[in-house]
């Protein structure tokens, strides 16, 4: 083979290899090995003598790759769908304050790396069938590499007529990143996470073949080995699918009219942001407060309230899951003090373990805003659900109240 790599600097160029010594994680892994800053970086390799990436040089170069070719490429969408993310969804505590707001697109392309090549920039594979080849790490063809370049309009490194460029690691993920995205909106449709990894394997042709499931579930797999990068989001069926509940997510679904927990479709992503008057990056972040403030307003307070029952229930079910339930009473009443949601979870985790139909979740409401905690106004004789009157007997007979007024609850009941 006439191209060879010993040392990083033989396939990289001065600026890029600036830019991987100022990502922490890479220059700790080559300070720990032996590289010096001013000094040519040796390639890991395997045991047959084959250079390699590491899983923390590989995740570099996409991050690198991904800003500094694609966040442009990014439609408004996607982009704030990101920006809601990282706004709203990491955790403020400090434990995952490297989570990349970017991490689903790199993620990809490190698993789709690892399928393809082993993170190695030197595998080439001859495909007898198709009469083509495949180079570098992410295993593209020349003709595959030119088209992007001609007809895409991918121009960032003259692949034209040069093939041996595709061994380098960032002309080789720059252009699958290239295909990725524009697989991403085949046939001017947002697609499916599984479209684009199978598709990257057999072509958009069979991206619903059994030839290609395989693949796909190999990448779920690598997927799911890659270091944690806090993970919590991803597409899926051209919704934008999250995986943390905070009161701000609330809220924001709230106003965008989610019809189902845990995602957006376009539209409703597109109306929320419309009636917000949002625009722009800078917009969303200035509107982020004001939303989190909501809930100290009592009327929307009831409005989110009622809302995040149809939000949180199961596709399909009339009744709402009781660990659901809990989990957003929770999270509701920790804005909206209630002194007896504690004592509510723990009884109907205790008592009723059955799903929560609507009446009871809006009665709930009625009772914790209208009735003291100390239970000196309830009337037994309200038309409360039974689940609220055995919640008032659990309290009496656990003695959560005081005595006194224990006694003249009995009375009543």
């Amino acid at each position: 083979m006439a191209v060879n790599f010993k040392y990083w600097d033989d396939c990289i160029d001065p600026t890029e290899m600036e830019e991987m010594w100022g990502i922490p994680e890479v220059r700790t892994e080559w300070l720990d090995a032996g590289e010096s800053r001013g000094r040519r970086v040796h390639l890991s390799r395997d045991p047959d003598g084959q250079p390699y990436l590491t899983q923390t040089e590989m995740k570099a170069v996409a991050e690198i790759v991904v800003r500094r070719h694609f966040d442009s490429r990014l439609d408004l969408i996607k982009a704030l769908c990101v920006l809601l993310a990282f706004l709203l969804l990491v955790p403020r505590s400090g434990k995952e304050k490297n989570t990349d707001p970017y991490s689903f697109w790199e993620d990809m392309i490190c698993a789709i790396a690892e399928l393809e090549s082993d993170r190695q920039p030197l595998t080439m594979r001859y495909d007898r069938k198709n009469k083509d080849t495949t180079i570098g790490i992410m295993q593209l063809s020349p003709i595959t590499a030119e088209w992007l370049f001609s007809e895409l309009g991918y121009k960032s490194y003259e692949v034209v007529g040069n093939p041996d460029l595709l061994y380098r690691p960032f002309v080789s993920i720059y252009l699958g990143a290239a295909y990725i995205q524009w697989l991403s909106s085949f046939d001017q449709q947002e697609k499916s996470e599984e479209f684009i990894v199978r598709s990257y394997k057999g072509g958009p042709k069979k991206a619903t073949h059994k030839s290609t499931l395989p693949y796909w579930r190999r990448y779920l797999s690598v997927k799911e080995s890659l270091p944690s990068r806090g993970k919590f989001l991803s597409w899926k069926a051209g919704c934008f699918v999250y995986k943390r509940q905070t009161k701000s997510v609330l809220v924001v679904s709230w106003h965008m009219k989610a019809a189902t927990m845990c995602e957006f479709s376009k539209q409703e992503f597109l109306g929320g942001l419309q009636a917000l008057g949002i625009d722009s990056l800078d917009k969303f972040r200035e509107r982020i407060a004001f939303m989190r403030s909501e809930l100290k307003d009592d009327q929307k307070f009831r409005e989110i309230y009622n809302f995040a029952f149809g939000w949180a229930k199961e596709k399909g079910q009339k009744s709402l899951a009781l660990d659901t339930a809990i989990g957003m009473w929770q999270l509701l009443f920790a804005e909206k003090q209630w002194p007896l949601v504690d004592h509510w979870c723990q009884f109907l985790q205790a008592r009723h373990n059955k799903a929560i139909s609507r009446d009871t979740w809006s009665q709930l409401l009625e009772f914790a805003r209208t009735v003291d905690p100390t239970l000196s106004n309830y009337d037994a004789e309200g038309a409360w659900p039974y689940l609220i009157d055995e919640f008032v007997e659990y309290l009496i007979e656990n003695g959560i109240i005081q005595s006194d007024q224990s006694d003249d609850l009995s009375q009543k009941l």
